[in-house]
């Protein structure tokens, strides 16, 4: 039987039970089955009395399972050895004492290939089929090829994710576990930005007391809500009008109720020929718009024969824009 070396010297090799295997030779059988499949002579390492086996030149031969020696392996107990060498897909360098103590390693543990985690065919360097928890203030880090390329993620004890930004971890935005947004470290739930949406409504013309009966050609407005700012843009197109209002001149339809300081909301009317008066404002109440009188102060505009206070529906455009609070 062939010896990797110039004679047969003893080899202390410590063997783990996960990855070794022994047998007892009877110098008359050959083969051995294996407690795993191997695909090659040299996935194995060897030792029959303490001396290695040459993989290369004929000594044993493997098939899935069975170790077969080509010359049966004298009598004694435990003194055919097998460690199994597990060919790993890349390297894995020890750049600090990597140890292993029950289930803890400690130091430094680089792999220069994929690594998957809950998956067998791992798509990028870390692939993890499942979830990830990181515990109360850790980061989640990517670092760039300069320090002013860092960004992390983290989360607090109160249940709120930071993003950071920079070599020193400068506070850019914080979604709060009650809900909004903080930015450059301000914590104030006070200060956060709760909402943010864009939609239609519909606005339509109305009177205090009766409203007016009108066929439309167009009734469109558009709305931006940010925090609790609303902006709206209005444009009613009047094709006919079958009868007047009476009461206070009004547009109904805003998308939400203002918040309770309705005179506060002053809005602008850009385009008017439906009015016989130059009405130019509006103020919000509720979810209804109230014109009022150009130049008059504590006075709404009325359905009525044209004055400065009065005017009647004709057919035209009438355009409004502004914003308010909720």
């Amino acid at each position: 039987m062939s010896y990797v070396g110039s004679s047969a010297a003893v080899i202390p090799v410590g063997f783990s039970g996960v990855n070794s295997q022994s047998f007892n030779g009877d110098g008359s059988t050959v083969a051995f089955t294996l407690n795993r499949p191997v695909s090659a002579v040299n996935a194995i390492e060897v030792m029959v009395n303490n001396v290695q086996q040459s993989p290369y030149d004929g000594s044993y031969s493997v098939s899935s399972t069975t170790l077969t020696f080509s010359a049966a392996p004298s009598s004694g107990t435990a003194n055919i050895y097998v460690v199994y060498r597990d060919f790993p897909v890349g390297s894995i360098t020890d750049t600090g004492a990597v140890q292993k103590t029950g289930d803890t390693m400690t130091g430094n543990l680089i792999v220069d290939t994929n690594v998957g985690i809950g998956t067998s065919s791992p798509a990028q360097k870390l692939d993890v089929a499942g979830s990830i928890q990181l515990s109360s203030n850790n980061l989640l880090r990517w670092v760039g090829s300069g320090p002013t390329l860092n960004a992390s993620i983290a989360g607090d004890s109160s249940s709120n994710m930071i993003f950071f930004t920079g070599p020193v971890n400068t506070e850019r935005i914080r979604i709060l576990a009650s809900g909004g947004i903080t930015f450059n470290g301000d914590t104030a739930a006070a200060n956060a930005l709760d909402d943010y949406e864009e939609g239609t409504f519909t606005p339509a013309m109305g009177g205090s007391t009766t409203n007016p009966s009108v066929t439309y050609s167009a009734q469109s407005g558009q709305y931006t809500k940010i925090g609790n700012r609303v902006f709206f843009e209005i444009l009613i197109i009047i094709s006919s009008v079958s009868s007047q209002g009476s009461g206070n001149i009004r547009v109904t339809g805003l998308p939400f109720a203002e918040g309770g300081e309705n005179y506060a909301y002053v809005c602008k009317i850009g385009y008017n020929d439906v009015f016989d008066t130059a009405f130019q404002g509006a103020y919000v109440a509720g979810t209804t718009l109230t014109i009022i009188p150009t130049g008059v102060t504590q006075s709404n505009a009325i359905y009525g024969s044209a004055s400065a206070t009065a005017s009647n529906l004709s057919s035209g455009y009438l355009g409004i824009s502004g914003f308010y609070n909720v």
